[in-house]
């Protein structure tokens, strides 16, 4: 019993942290070029997507997902005394393709940061942007 509560206290103190996908790197992002670049490039520079969705239309979306949160201390009581702090970060890239090339691509990504309570549902102040890959280009 002693170190189930151990452990419970440990977790509640130091919180914890997730991951999901691949964070992508913006300098290859800005490589993808519309009209030029094709599916086989895409994957080749960035590995392969997360999802990949066809549409009526013949057109392919791929999408490349990464998300991370993290909590200090950011549950139960803890949170409740504006204790904990929280983070999410959520990376989406989405290229469409028709015959094989890239026609549309964007890159969204959002940052929350909260306190207390809110730590534990990434609510906060949050930073977001969208932005087209060409507009990675160095």
């Amino acid at each position: 019993m002693k170190s189930y509560c151990v452990v419970l206290l440990t977790i509640a103190v130091l919180g914890c942290s997730s991951t999901a996908g691949r964070k992508v790197e913006t300098n290859l992002v800005g490589q993808i070029k519309e009209g030029i670049s094709t599916k086989a490039d895409v994957e080749k520079l960035l590995g392969p997507p997360y999802s990949r969705t066809r549409l009526v239309d013949g057109t392919e979306k791929f999408q490349w997902f990464y998300s991370e949160v993290s909590s200090t201390a950011g549950f139960g009581y803890l949170a409740l005394m504006g204790l904990g702090t929280g983070k999410q970060e959520v990376i989406n890239l989405f290229v469409t393709f028709r015959n094989d090339n890239v026609t549309e691509c964007t890159l969204s990504s959002s940052k929350t940061e909260g306190q207390g309570l809110y730590a534990a549902y990434g609510v906060g102040g949050t930073n977001q942007s969208t932005v087209k890959c060409s507009e990675l280009r160095q």
